[in-house]
């Protein structure tokens, strides 16, 4: 993977008791990837998306 997108927006998940980030058994266990921030943009208001690419 060269570049990674993130859109954040101001949303809550409004459960009881349980996380919405949790690790499943599935998913390979990676070491971790280093990015560098490439460009935020504001695409609406309140809601940002937010681009890094790998060095």
């Amino acid at each position: 993977m060269d570049e990674l997108s993130l859109v954040i927006a101001p949303v809550v998940d409004g459960g009881n008791g349980v996380s919405s980030f949790t690790q499943v058994d599935f998913l390979p266990s990676w070491p971790p990837t280093a990015f560098h921030l490439k460009e935020v943009q504001t695409v609406v208001p309140n809601v940002l998306w937010v681009r890094y690419t790998r060095p």
